[in-house]
């Protein structure tokens, strides 16, 4: 037992307009915290959702700093760092979900990893696939040229092309390297106070490989550890992907670039780089705007079919929660048992699933494919397991919060 009052772990959230995501985000948290001694502090910026009124009435115990406008993440990660009195600090996005093992794992790790500033862990997508994410390189300008023209997209397993995500590694293995995703950034507090705080010109994006590219040089090793799970929402803390996020992410490299790189490589290179941010921004424009229209297809089908979903968790919880469900127009259509149950039959008129080929059959048979996991009974380790073993038929998940009375989940 810790014989002082100073907290093992500081978690710091910043919080824009996050809406009910920042709940399932604090819901694992306080799951996860376990026996450890902690404290949570949400840095919220002007959000006018009302996220911040939910935090408050249902997590009272969390010290919420209100920032009177926008001021970026970085420069809202720093007023959370500034507060912090934990041995450890864990910098967390506002629309993720951890597992309950997470932080055991991770101080299990730092604690026999001496020379460890900060580690990662495995983040997974919505549909259960691995998040590039998840690490990163030091972008040098061909690394960025690279990604800016999306070759790692297209030659994942190349060494050349699948730098600046380092795709060709293996994503169920250790490894130490040059950086870790911000939305998930777990540091010794003995490594900040030697490094310092967030570069405050990001506004956005590239502030984590910026801090890791100087926890390096001060002589630290940033880890990527799989051995725990989380899920990243993306895109639920920050506006919706346009010209104006595509420009802030594509200026974010440029500045990562010219701080660090431009006596290095010259002028010849930045005009090279400069050129793949300007041709960066309209391709990720066209990409999204895709994604919008099939949205809006997907949304027409469902408003025409009505909002079809399977049930993960218990009969009596389902019954218990039909007025969440219902409000959001959900009809539910089976129930997939879950080895963490052990339970009575399904209400009345509702299929039981008892393995996953019959689920593969009833997907296809319903054209159902959307999934509802109740947190009242499952752990969110076994959720995100699940998530991950279904990701191949790319469901739509979503996870019910009964206490909180919220659906969580990826809008169409």
């Amino acid at each position: 037992m810790r014989m002082d009052s100073r907290p093992q772990i500081s978690t710091v959230i910043v919080n824009y307009n996050a809406h009910e995501f920042i709940l399932l985000t604090l819901e694992s948290l306080v799951r996860a915290i376990g026996n450890n001694h902690t404290e949570i502090i949400v840095v919220d910026n002007a959000s006018t959702d009302g996220s911040i009124d939910q935090v408050r009435r249902y997590f009272p115990e969390i010290i919420i700093i209100q920032n009177s406008h926008n001021i970026g993440f970085a420069a809202a990660n720093n007023i959370g760092l500034r507060q912090v009195k934990g041995e450890f600090v864990l910098l967390l996005n506002p629309d993720t979900m951890i597992a309950e093992d997470t932080f055991t794992t991770l101080l299990n790790f730092m604690t026999k990893t001496a020379d460890a500033g900060a580690v990662g862990c495995k983040i997974i997508n919505p549909d259960g696939s691995y998040s590039r994410d998840s690490r990163h390189s030091i972008p040098s300008p061909l690394t960025a040229l690279w990604k800016q023209l999306g070759f790692q997209y297209l030659f994942p397993g190349s060494k050349v092309f699948g730098q600046y995500n380092l795709t060709y590694l293996d994503p169920d293995k250790t490894y130490s390297l040059d950086a870790i995703s911000g939305s998930f950034m777990f540091l010794r507090r003995r490594a900040i106070e030697q490094v310092g705080f967030f570069d405050e010109d990001y506004f956005m994006y590239c502030e984590d490989i910026d801090y890791c590219y100087r926890l390096n040089r001060a002589g630290w090793k940033v880890y990527y550890c799989p051995d725990t799970v989380i899920l990243h929402f993306k895109g639920e803390s920050t506006p919706r992907k346009t010209i104006h996020s595509s420009w802030n992410f594509s200026h974010s490299l440029y500045l990562f670039y010219k701080k660090h790189f431009r006596y290095k490589y010259g002028s010849i290179m930045s005009v090279i780089v400069l050129l793949g941010v300007l041709l960066r921004i309209p391709l990720l424009y066209l990409k999204h705007a895709g994604r919008n229209i099939f949205r809006r297809i997907r949304a027409g089908v469902i408003r025409y079919r009505g909002k079809r979903a399977i049930w993960v968790g218990s009969g009596s919880n389902l019954s218990k929660s039909q007025d969440v469900l219902s409000s959001a127009g959900y009809k539910i259509m089976g129930i997939l048992r879950s080895e963490e149950i052990d339970e009575e039959d399904a209400p009345s008129g509702i299929a039981v699933l008892d393995t996953v080929k019959e689920l593969k059959k009833f997907i296809a048979m319903t054209r159902t494919d959307e999934i509802i996991y109740s947190a009242e009974n499952l752990s969110f380790k076994f959720i995100l397991q699940n998530i991950v073993d279904l990701q191949q038929w790319k469901l739509h998940n979503k996870i019910l919060l009964a206490r909180l009375k919220v659906l969580v989940g990826k809008s169409v």
